[in-house]
């Protein structure tokens, strides 16, 4: 996640916060060609046990309990 954190935010003009510092160790080896947002965030929170929120242009990632 530290490293798909700002390349996100820049390829879609987005705001990503990550409710625990810790999610940015979370691991993750996947290729995006062109998907909507949301399929990208779909995969993120399938494989790495999150939820997230999508409000306007800021994407909240949680973990999910």
């Amino acid at each position: 996640m530290r490293e798909i954190e700002p390349k996100l935010e820049r390829w879609y003009n987005i705001t990503l916060h990550l409710e625990d510092s810790t999610l940015r160790d979370r691991r993750l080896t996947a290729t995006f060609q062109n998907e909507p947002i949301t399929e990208v965030l779909d995969v993120l929170a399938l494989s790495l046990n999150l939820n997230y929120q999508l409000t306007n242009r800021e994407i909240t990632l949680s973990e999910k309990h």
